[in-house]
């Protein structure tokens, strides 16, 4: 165990009070304006269908969520603490920022020293001017590519993990420049064991993701049920793999569930629920034990966003 609490929006908790977890999601996001625009079904402004969501998500056995929302993305704490609180899932929310499209003109607006000092405060003392803390901090990069905006980005988020000890969670573009993204954090001091590598299950070559995994980082398999970057039975198969070479303990999944066509609320058919009613089924299929799939969302969670 790296640590001993998980800080949720509603406070710590023990490690022990995370059962199965959605280790990336997002329940409330709005992006930048004219983004929003161009693409409407990335909008999740709505209270009531979120709600709804962790409510199926809850019902099936989900206890925790990882909120993956960025404060250029439209982060908004309030509201995860109500959400919680309605639905009894502990959610964990991120500082940090989203890949430079989405971060770009946020950044430019203060020095890498103002936006770390905010940030360790996101995680020591609240966001946006409320008690609510971040419990993990997020960079991102583009695809096969490091905007100028992410470099920044990175050095933010290891500077934060070096005052607070929050872990760090990446996104990768198409599950690209994973080690390029483990080279920079760990020139700025972060142990690789503390970081989640984002998106992993876009890019399901075993060279490539065996290599990451012998860094000793966290990769989250987070595009689960999505069709259109591969089958559910390709990711199983690759956990599996993975989990036969030594690597279990070093295994997420999650949902990216980022669009209001996915969730059930609005007419879809995944959300954070298909998880366990879905996915865990083909766990099974894949030659999972109950206690791999206990590792899985169980315990490999505890440790990652522990600190």
């Amino acid at each position: 165990m790296f640590g001993v609490v998980l800080q949720t929006v509603l406070g710590p908790v023990p490690p022990e009070a995370f059962g199965p977890t959605d280790c990336h999601d997002h329940l409330i996001a709005r992006p930048p304006a004219p983004y929003a625009a161009e693409d409407p079904d990335l909008v999740l402004d709505a209270e009531e269908p979120a709600l709804a969501e962790l409510l199926r998500f809850r019902a099936a056995g989900g206890t925790a969520l990882v909120e993956c929302t960025t404060v250029d993305y439209g982060r908004d704490a309030a509201t995860l603490r109500r959400l919680s609180a309605a639905s009894e899932v502990h959610i964990v929310a991120v500082t940090g920022f989203n890949k430079g499209k989405f971060s770009a003109s946020v950044i430019a607006e203060r020095t890498v020293a103002a936006w770390t000092e905010r940030a360790v405060q996101d995680v020591t003392a609240g966001m946006d001017g409320m008690d609510i803390r971040a419990g993990a901090v997020k960079a991102a990069s583009s695809l096969d590519r490091f905007l100028p905006e992410e470099e920044t980005a990175f050095v933010v988020a290891a500077a934060v993990h070096r005052a607070t000890g929050v872990p760090v969670l990446t996104h990768t573009e198409a599950g690209t420049c994973g080690p390029e993204q483990l080279d920079r954090l760990e020139r700025l001091g972060v142990d690789p064991r503390r970081v989640v590598l984002g998106h992993l299950d876009r890019k399901l070559q075993w060279a490539y993701l065996a290599g990451l995994a012998r860094r000793g980082c966290f990769l989250s398999f987070d595009q689960v049920g999505k069709r259109k970057y591969g089958t559910d039975a390709a990711r199983a198969a690759m956990l599996a793999r993975l989990a036969d070479a030594g690597f279990g303990d070093q295994l997420l999944i999650g949902g990216d569930f980022a669009r209001r066509s996915y969730w059930m609320a609005h007419g879809g058919t995944l959300g954070p629920a298909h998880l366990l009613t879905g996915f865990v089924g083909v766990l099974d299929a894949a030659g999972f034990t109950p206690a791999d799939t206990r590792r899985l969302l169980v315990e490999n969670p505890r440790r990652a966003w522990a600190f």
